[in-house]
Protein backbone atom coordinates (compact mmCIF):
# COMPACT_ATOMS: atom_id res chain seq x y z
CA UNK A 1 0.00 0.00 0.00
CA UNK A 2 1.24 3.45 -0.88
CA UNK A 3 2.05 5.22 2.44
CA UNK A 4 0.24 8.36 1.23
CA UNK A 5 -3.01 6.36 0.92
CA UNK A 6 -2.75 4.99 4.43
CA UNK A 7 -5.54 6.58 6.54
CA UNK A 8 -3.26 6.43 9.60
CA UNK A 9 -1.17 9.18 7.98
CA UNK A 10 -4.14 11.52 8.41
CA UNK A 11 -4.46 11.06 12.16
CA UNK A 12 -4.67 13.96 14.58
CA UNK A 13 -1.28 15.52 15.37
CA UNK A 14 0.36 14.03 12.27
CA UNK A 15 2.95 16.44 10.86
CA UNK A 16 3.02 17.88 7.33
CA UNK A 17 5.17 20.31 5.34
CA UNK A 18 3.51 22.55 2.78
CA UNK A 19 5.36 22.84 -0.54
CA UNK A 20 4.46 26.55 -0.61
CA UNK A 21 4.01 28.86 2.34
CA UNK A 22 0.44 29.03 3.68
CA UNK A 23 -0.54 31.78 6.07
CA UNK A 24 3.19 32.53 6.28
CA UNK A 25 4.10 29.02 7.49
CA UNK A 26 5.16 25.69 5.98
CA UNK A 27 5.01 23.24 8.93
CA UNK A 28 1.56 22.11 10.10
CA UNK A 29 -0.16 19.43 12.16
CA UNK A 30 -3.66 18.03 11.83
CA UNK A 31 -5.76 19.27 14.75
CA UNK A 32 -9.31 18.40 13.65
CA UNK A 33 -11.14 16.15 11.19
CA UNK A 34 -14.67 16.40 9.80
CA UNK A 35 -16.70 14.78 7.06
CA UNK A 36 -18.71 17.06 4.80
CA UNK A 37 -21.50 15.97 2.48
CA UNK A 38 -21.37 17.87 -0.81
CA UNK A 39 -24.70 16.64 -2.26
CA UNK A 40 -27.48 14.65 -0.66
CA UNK A 41 -26.80 10.97 -1.07
CA UNK A 42 -23.24 11.60 -2.27
CA UNK A 43 -20.18 10.33 -0.51
CA UNK A 44 -18.82 12.53 2.25
CA UNK A 45 -15.39 14.07 1.85
CA UNK A 46 -12.85 14.19 4.65
CA UNK A 47 -11.69 17.69 5.57
CA UNK A 48 -8.79 18.41 7.89
CA UNK A 49 -7.95 21.46 9.95
CA UNK A 50 -4.22 22.20 9.90
CA UNK A 51 -2.55 24.38 12.51
CA UNK A 52 0.85 25.95 11.92
CA UNK A 53 3.53 24.46 14.16
CA UNK A 54 4.74 27.88 15.34
CA UNK A 55 1.44 29.82 15.42
CA UNK A 56 -1.66 28.34 17.03
CA UNK A 57 -3.81 31.03 15.40
CA UNK A 58 -2.72 30.13 11.85
CA UNK A 59 -5.28 27.48 10.86
CA UNK A 60 -6.67 26.32 7.54
CA UNK A 61 -9.25 23.70 6.47
CA UNK A 62 -8.34 21.56 3.46
CA UNK A 63 -9.62 18.35 1.89
CA UNK A 64 -7.78 15.12 2.58
CA UNK A 65 -7.11 14.76 -1.15
CA UNK A 66 -5.34 18.15 -1.20
CA UNK A 67 -3.19 17.13 1.77
CA UNK A 68 -2.28 13.80 0.16
CA UNK A 69 -1.24 15.49 -3.09
CA UNK A 70 2.57 15.62 -3.29
CA UNK A 71 2.20 18.83 -5.28
CA UNK A 72 0.88 20.51 -2.11
CA UNK A 73 2.27 18.70 0.95
CA UNK A 74 4.88 16.22 2.15
CA UNK A 75 4.42 14.02 5.20
CA UNK A 76 6.52 15.03 8.21
CA UNK A 77 8.32 18.25 9.01
CA UNK A 78 10.97 18.59 6.34
CA UNK A 79 13.78 21.11 6.74
CA UNK A 80 15.09 20.87 3.18
CA UNK A 81 12.03 20.50 0.98
CA UNK A 82 14.03 20.85 -2.25
CA UNK A 83 15.96 17.67 -1.39
CA UNK A 84 12.73 15.85 -0.48
CA UNK A 85 11.20 16.79 -3.83
CA UNK A 86 14.27 15.49 -5.69
CA UNK A 87 14.21 12.20 -3.76
CA UNK A 88 10.47 11.74 -4.43
CA UNK A 89 10.95 12.47 -8.13
CA UNK A 90 13.84 9.98 -8.32
CA UNK A 91 11.80 7.34 -6.46
CA UNK A 92 8.88 7.78 -8.86
CA UNK A 93 11.28 7.36 -11.79
CA UNK A 94 12.52 4.09 -10.28
CA UNK A 95 15.89 5.38 -9.08
CA UNK A 96 17.58 4.81 -5.76
CA UNK A 97 16.62 6.86 -2.74
CA UNK A 98 20.10 6.42 -1.24
CA UNK A 99 22.20 9.58 -0.93
CA UNK A 100 25.90 9.26 -1.64
CA UNK A 101 26.59 12.79 -0.43
CA UNK A 102 24.77 15.62 1.31
CA UNK A 103 23.25 18.35 -0.89
CA UNK A 104 25.31 21.49 -1.32
CA UNK A 105 23.89 24.88 -0.44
Amino acid sequence: MNPKNNPKNLELNSKWTSVESRLGWRHFRIVMRRYREIDRGADKILELELMAACDRNARVWISASELKSTENFREGWLKDLATAIQVTTRDLAGGSSEHSHSPSA
